[in-house]
């Protein structure tokens, strides 16, 4: 483990890098690109996916005993299953009466190590947002975009925007201390071509406006924590003024404007008015910021308190580096000081923020799935799995939650990244970045954990394939 991961609060919802090469982790422009050892990731010129149900998520249904053609990487054709002659030279995958679905976004991820590309095809997800980039994870995004790395389709930031003192140190982070230096900060990654600029917890909000208004000039949109200084309780408002186009967690809604970090006196903390989160969600929708609420984030948290060692050694664990499980075992919540008070903390914060998640959805506020994976007991993959139960937990529908992973991430990013693949949803002219599942996930969202296989960048990977290349 590097010098920095080992000085950082083991509180934050996010994992250095630690298996880049020290050259990278530095921010090298001449480093060596990180690049997975495992398949090229070439594809047949036509796949046909028969005898399936397709769920296409541009509305609340099913189509049954369907067949997808699949030309180039792209969906080409979507008919009946008696009305679509296989043609020559076409590779044909027959379903099995299972249920095709568009393949998962997650929107809140931290790229480690090459190894976690393969966990979350294995799980369904087929594009990862990076939410602290380093020029290996840009190198990286164009190898799979250019088909000589199999992985999830990679959307990254770049460094941390964050104030002084900033809560992550350089040089993961780029401390700003003026609006002139937040421009500055921006410029310089719209240069080096990151998609998004993250802020953190420290910016001022002089300099958090800069740096959105920079953004926009380049093309670019600001994601991230709502900045919180100099004060919490009108933070939200701020941050929405400024243009914050994701609030990274939803649990930043609830240490800023629902008050839930307490006051400085160590006062007992008390439940969060329902009326109060009502009015948050109105906020953020007026204001058309979408939200990550990371549930399952907060819900491991809680979990790691309760029995760590069954979050360390949980099946997944065997597909994590060496470095990521010692990060694991040496920063996580468990290590805090005041563990009675964070104890007390999250066990208010779970209700809270569910009850926020389900007004947000009332309210008409974009919600995307984002997990923090690969913080602590997120794995890779498979936390987006446990975030769609989560957000079903909370009080939305299947549809609704499965949404959130598929055609309201694919939407975001048409919208708000340059060049960003079409995805999300089924239909011609998306890119093919579709999941086989055994049942149909909009009756329980549990049924993506099905899965029979994947369908990215138009190759068809099955089930025993993809356990094998984790297996490697």
């Amino acid at each position: 483990m590097n010098a920095i991961a080992r000085t950082m609060p083991v509180f934050l919802a996010m994992v250095l890098p630690v298996s880049l090469p020290a050259a990278v982790q530095c921010g090298g422009e001449g480093s060596t690109p990180l690049r997975l050892h495992a398949t090229s990731a070439g594809a047949a010129d036509t796949l046909l996916i028969r005898n399936v149900h397709v769920v296409p998520m541009t509305r609340d249904t099913v189509l049954r005993d369907y067949s997808v053609r699949i030309v180039g990487g792209a969906i080409d054709e979507i008919t009946a299953v008696e009305e679509m002659a296989p043609g020559s030279g076409v590779t044909v995958v027959d379903g099995g009466g299972g249920y095709v679905v568009p393949g998962l976004v997650d929107a809140h991820v931290h790229l480690n190590d090459e190894g976690e590309l393969r966990s979350y095809l294995a799980h369904g997800v087929t594009t990862v947002v990076n939410m602290r980039g380093w020029p290996a994870h840009r190198d990286l995004a164009q190898s799979v975009a250019d088909g000589e790395t199999l992985g999830p389709s990679i959307v990254t930031s770049g460094p941390l925007i964050d104030g002084d003192p900033p809560i992550w140190h350089p040089p993961g982070t780029t401390v700003v201390t003026s609006p002139a230096k937040a421009r500055a900060a921006v410029a310089s990654q719209a240069e080096a071509g990151y998609d998004l600029v993250k802020v953190y917890n420290n910016l001022d909000p002089a300099s958090l406006a800069a740096a959105v208004e920079e953004a926009e000039a380049h093309g670019l949109v600001v994601v991230g924590h709502i900045p919180r200084n100099p004060e919490r309780s009108t933070a939200l408002q701020k941050a929405l003024d400024a243009g914050l186009a994701i609030i990274a967690h939803g649990e930043e809604i609830f240490f800023t404007y629902l008050g839930g970090a307490g006051d400085a006196s160590g006062a007992p903390l008390k439940p969060v008015d329902p009326e109060r989160i009502r009015a948050a969600a109105q906020l953020v929708a007026d204001a058309g910021v979408a939200v990550t609420p990371t549930l399952s984030f907060i819900a491991m948290t809680r979990r790691m308190l309760e029995d760590l060692e069954s979050v360390l050694e949980h099946p997944e664990s065997q597909f994590l580096s060496t470095e990521v499980r010692e990060t694991w075992r040496q920063h996580n919540p468990t290590r805090r000081d005041d563990l009675d008070r964070f104890a007390a903390r999250e066990a208010i914060k779970m209700p809270a923020v569910r009850t926020l998640t389900l007004e947000l959805q009332q309210a008409g506020v974009l919600l995307l799935l984002g997990t923090d994976a690969s913080a602590p007991g997120m794995h890779p993959g498979w936390s987006a799995l446990l975030e769609l139960e989560e957000l079903a937990t909370a009080g939305l529908t299947p549809f609704e939650a499965l949404s959130a992973g598929t055609r309201n991430a694919g939407s975001w990013l048409e919208r708000n990244v340059p060049n960003a693949r079409r995805v999300g949803t089924i239909e011609i002219g998306k890119a093919a970045d579709l999941v086989l599942v055994a049942e149909n996930p909009l009756e329980d969202v549990s049924a993506m954990r099905g899965i029979r296989g994947v369908v990215v960048g138009g190759r068809w990977i099955p089930r025993a394939e993809l356990d094998g290349m984790r297996a490697q």
